[in-house]
């Protein structure tokens, strides 16, 4: 049995949406905007989080109907202009990834063995297959709640 698997993913994906709840239930909107880094603020990040979520849906959906397709790129700056980033709401954000997440989640509970293990083409990193984007999001999702932390100044927390 693999140490990673289909039910450890289903296990860890939805407790981001609770995590992401309790860290920012009392932030406000322009405390989201602050930076640690100057960089990206909580804001910058809830809209990151949202669109690659909306991006691990759709390489699942190009798995599932096509053989090995070769996602598309996301230049992750590009996007941040695009859709707005600066001018985005916590709230509306937070509430657009959460239905995204619930879908993603809902999309991997109906598929069978098989169909974890379809294949596709990574535009950076190669072969990937549903099992390991399911798990990868996951770990995506933790990379960015450290990052939340921090730009709240919860950085105690992590050390």
């Amino acid at each position: 049995m693999a140490i990673l698997d289909k039910g450890k993913a289903l296990r860890s994906l939805p407790k981001t949406l609770a995590l992401l709840r309790f860290i920012l239930r009392d932030v406000t909107q322009a405390q989201a905007m602050n930076s640690w880094d100057g960089d990206w603020n909580v804001v910058f990040v809830v809209c990151h989080l949202r669109d690659l979520e909306a991006a691990y849906l759709q390489r699942v959906h190009l798995m599932l109907e096509e053989d090995n397709p070769t996602f598309p790129a996301n230049d992750q700056r590009a996007m941040a202009l695009e859709r707005g980033y600066a001018e985005a709401d916590l709230r509306t954000a937070l509430a657009e990834f959460e239905a995204l997440r619930r879908e993603f989640i809902a999309l991997l509970r109906s598929l069978s063995d098989e169909q974890w293990e379809r294949r596709g083409q990574h535009p950076y990193f190669g072969e990937t297959t549903i099992l390991t984007q399911a798990i990868n999001n996951a770990l995506h999702d933790l990379d960015h709640i450290e990052q939340i932390a921090r730009a709240l100044g919860k950085t105690t927390i992590w050390e």
